[in-house]
């Protein structure tokens, strides 16, 4: 779990490994070093990632956005034709498996345009899993979401690191992060200050004074555990 306040950088630390800006230190998937490798290539090595604003293709259903993430080698031009004739056999059944792990078989046909801001942040979750990722960075996919489907998602993300997927993911909702996270990372102002075991970083007095802000939630957090 990566928390901090805004302007804290974190999105800016997704942008650095996704590689779409210059960062120091390096940057490994897998073991192997993506530092000098686009972010297309980072992806095809196993780097998976939502977006804040989902960001999903806007001129296609949520069944073709999933589509194209399915078949993260092949080139344009074998990916847009079939989409343009119709339903392709090929990752079918992955592609339904996932609108179904998500609830979001109903909308398989309608375009991102079509759904509430919720649903698409679930699609770009989606779409993210579906390429079968080794380490899947996904950034505030609770914002948006009613109870029920943030529950869902919930579980999702824990069977998902269960199936040993690496997950990191942002969040505002602390409640979220402490829940399903094993380790949680807390910026502020581009400085980590604390990180470790969940337990033990939200008893830190450094995270309660920056972030969290309430001794409060400190003995809510406590209470319930």
């Amino acid at each position: 779990g990566l928390i901090g306040p805004n302007g804290a950088g974190k999105t800016t630390l997704l942008d650095a490994i996704s590689g779409f800006i210059p960062y120091e230190g390096s940057i490994m998937v897998a073991g192997t070093s993506v530092d000098d490798a686009p972010p297309h290539i980072r992806a095809r090595a196993g780097l998976g990632r939502s977006w804040q604003s989902a960001d999903l293709f806007r001129d296609l259903t949520v069944r073709e956005n999933l589509l194209i993430a399915a078949e993260p080698r092949a080139n344009a031009s074998t990916l847009l034709e079939p989409i343009r004739v119709g339903p392709v056999s090929r990752g079918s059944d992955v592609i339904d498996s996932t609108l179904m792990r998500f609830g979001l078989q109903e909308t398989a046909h309608r375009r991102p345009s079509e759904l509430s801001l919720g649903r698409q942040k679930l699609v770009s979750v989606a779409r993210a899993i579906v390429a079968n990722p080794s380490v899947v960075l996904l950034d505030e996919p609770m914002a948006g979401l009613d109870d029920r489907m943030s529950r869902r998602l919930l579980a999702d993300i824990g069977n998902i690191a269960g199936s040993g997927v690496g997950v990191l993911v942002i969040d505002h909702d602390t409640d979220f992060i402490f829940e399903v996270c094993d380790r949680v990372l807390v910026l502020d102002f581009g400085r980590v200050i604390a990180q470790g075991p969940r337990r033990e970083v939200r008893s830190d007095p450094a995270v309660i004074a920056a972030y969290l802000g309430e001794s409060t939630l400190l003995h809510r957090w406590e209470s319930a555990t």
